[in-house]
């Protein structure tokens, strides 16, 4: 994950065309990995939950990394989250949608493809 994230900010057309500031490590778990983050603490990670259901792992990495529990996260909230699972729910998936009707700068429209 952390090898992805370093080719992104290599390809940049210059250096630093893609500032570590704006970098993001993300990964979506249906349930809570807690074999994970045991592992990530027992190798001096530190992990925080920020929001209900998003983590963020600390210490010794290059760039932020969140571990986003789907089944965790607030019903109604981060909609773009929930439906990014196997068992997304019909009316978080119309909601997304209806929200992201009017949104037509093209860097948006990219964002709302990858999510759909």
């Amino acid at each position: 994950m952390v090898g992805y994230a370093c080719l992104y900010k290599g390809y940049g057309e210059h250096v630093d065309a893609v500032p570590i500031n704006e970098l993001t490590i993300s990964i979506f778990r249906e349930t809570r990995p807690e074999k994970m983050f045991l592992t990530l603490q027992e190798h001096g990670h530190k992990i925080e939950e920020t929001y209900s259901g998003i983590y963020y792992v600390k210490e010794h990495l290059p760039f932020p990394v969140q571990i986003i529990v789907i089944q965790e996260l607030e019903p109604g909230e981060h909609r773009s989250l929930r439906i990014l699972s196997n068992h997304a729910k019909k009316e978080d998936v119309e909601e997304f949608l209806r929200k992201t009707e009017g949104m037509n700068t093209p860097r948006v429209r990219q964002n709302v493809e990858a999510v759909l």
